[in-house]
């Protein structure tokens, strides 16, 4: 309606006000000319709840105007313009009350608005409508009715109409084009055989007992299992159908004088169909509106569900990010600590074990032999000559020299031997569980691996030789008691000739064997 000119809106409202209006109007069958079911009001507040406010008035005019010409056949023109202007005063309120109050984009996507649309419009508005209109039907004088009967048989036809028509135009206007879908012709088929059952059950049902076939008696109670079908299955608008279908037999029947009711008055008759109705409606209305809650709320578990699935997997992911981090952190800093490990336990030129290191390691050898009686026997050398090295070739010739005896040292050794550079050209060696024979023996190997080496040192060749001392570990002197005993003996093979190898033996009022 909103995508039409005003003009343009305002003829189709007015239009189609005029054709429900005269439908009301000659299917009438109360002495009174109460319609049964009053669709108008219905029609002209669906356009309301979902046109923008501006454009009321120019609705209400049409629509004014349509309801004059549709009941001037039938009644004065006051009571025309009467009528009118209490059935727009009727769907303004209605409007206004559920716009203002429950939701400015008035819809039927949630129960609550359903819940308030019963209240508000069938429940007040025709209510209020019909007290109105009851007193225009007594100034009328056509009929011996009281105002009481007048006012409920308006209040429930108006309220009728709103409840058929209203809902269905309201979703079918809020409705959007991507919403409209092929629903397949298994659905189609199954709609189709629920409204042929319901045309068939009240084809009989509206009948009365006598006039049925084979005096078998279809009860119109038959059709609201069906509706409700409908209801859970299909929605609003399918439900509407299948309740107008329903209201169109039930008035067409009357309207000829059958009914499945007693001997009793037209008024009477008209309150019970007219009861009969609002149950089915109310029921099959509230029900598809129940249901189009559920789903909705279903589908907005749905939605709520897959985005906590996707923000938990991405959560995850910055987990399992993080973890990889925090994983590949842990390796680079634990290969830092073990590079700066080993830079202060390493000798950075000649990558044998420094002073600190080897302290740390001859001492727990130390510990162990005093306990387990084992002999321990300590090597030292140092490089003959190496200063006229340095200072004949240079430093770089030196560090060459330095590197290169590492090798006939490491050939002589076992992987426990404990192998350091403690300063300059002076090496130390720790052999555990060794006899001090035998710690000459492999200070023999080293010194002929080191006399055989050769150096190349910018096309110049480096004879090399050390002097050693070998002492064994009396069982009672500290470390640097030992260091300090070998080093002597270091100097006295300096002073009788280098390239040798002298020994000392253990000095202690206990020796070790």
């Amino acid at each position: 309606m909103a995508r039409l000119k005003p003009a343009a809106a305002a003829g189709f409202v007015g239009f189609s006000y005029f054709l429900l209006a005269h439908l009301g109007v000659v299917y009438t069958v109360t002495p009174e000319g109460i319609a049964i079911v009053w669709l108008p009001n219905a029609m002209l507040l669906a356009v309301f709840l979902v046109s923008p406010k501006q454009y009321w008035p120019v609705f209400a005019g049409a629509a004014l105007l349509a309801e004059i010409v549709a009941d001037v056949p039938a009644f004065p023109l006051w009571a025309a313009l009467a009528f009118g202007l209490i059935n727009l005063s009727s769907v303004t309120l209605a409007a206004f009350l559920l716009r203002r109050f429950v939701d400015h984009q008035f819809s039927f996507h949630r129960f609550r608005h359903g819940l308030a649309f019963l209240l508000i419009g069938p429940l007040l508005a025709a209510c209020l409508a019909g007290l109105f209109g009851a007193l225009v039907y007594l100034g009328l004088g056509r009929a011996d009715t009281s105002y009481l009967v007048l006012w409920r048989t308006w209040w429930f036809g108006d309220a009728l109409g709103m409840l058929l028509l209203t809902p269905p135009l309201v979703v079918i206007a809020r409705l959007g084009r991507a919403t409209w879908g092929w629903p397949g012709w298994p659905a189609l088929a199954e709609t189709a055989a629920v409204l042929a059952l319901i045309l068939f059950i009240t084809n009989h049902a509206f009948l009365p007992a006598a006039e049925t076939t084979h005096g078998h008696f279809l009860t119109p109670v038959l059709v609201v299992p069906l509706l409700l079908w409908l209801a859970g299955r299909y929605g609003l608008i399918v439900t509407s159908i299948g309740v107008g279908l329903v209201t169109f037999q039930a008035i067409r029947f009357l309207r000829d004088g059958l009914h499945p009711f007693r001997e009793a008055s037209p008024t009477f008759v008209v309150w019970q169909l007219q009861e009969y109705l609002a149950a089915v409606a109310v029921a099959a209305v509230g029900l598809s509106l129940l249901v189009r809650e559920l789903r909705r709320q279903q589908g907005q578990l749905e939605e709520n569900e897959a985005a906590l699935r996707a923000q938990r997997n991405v959560l995850e992911e910055r987990v399992r990010a993080r973890t990889r981090d925090l994983r590949r952190a842990n390796r680079e800093l634990h290969e830092l600590n073990s590079r700066l490990a080993n830079y202060a336990t390493t000798d950075e030129l000649t990558g044998v074990p420094n002073r600190r290191a080897f302290r740390e390691r001859a001492s727990r050898y130390l510990e162990r032999a005093a306990t387990s009686g084992s002999p321990v026997t300590l090597l030292m050398l140092d490089l003959d000559h190496f200063k006229k090295i340095n200072d004949g070739h240079g430093h770089a010739a030196g560090d060459t020299v330095l590197r290169a005896i590492v090798q006939p040292m490491r050939d002589a050794l076992r992987p426990g031997d404990v192998l350091a550079r403690t300063g300059g050209e002076e090496f130390v060696v720790l052999l555990d569980d060794t006899s001090l024979s035998q710690g000459v023996g492999v200070a023999e190997r080293i010194r002929a691996g080191i006399e055989e080496r050769e150096v190349h040192h910018e096309e110049q060749v480096i004879r090399l030789s050390a002097s050693f001392d070998v002492a064994q570990w009396n069982g009672a002197e500290s470390l640097n008691e030992l260091l300090d005993r070998a080093d002597q003996a270091v100097y006295q093979a300096k002073n009788r000739g280098r390239n040798r190898v002298e020994h000392l033996h253990a000095e202690a009022d206990e020796p070790t064997s």
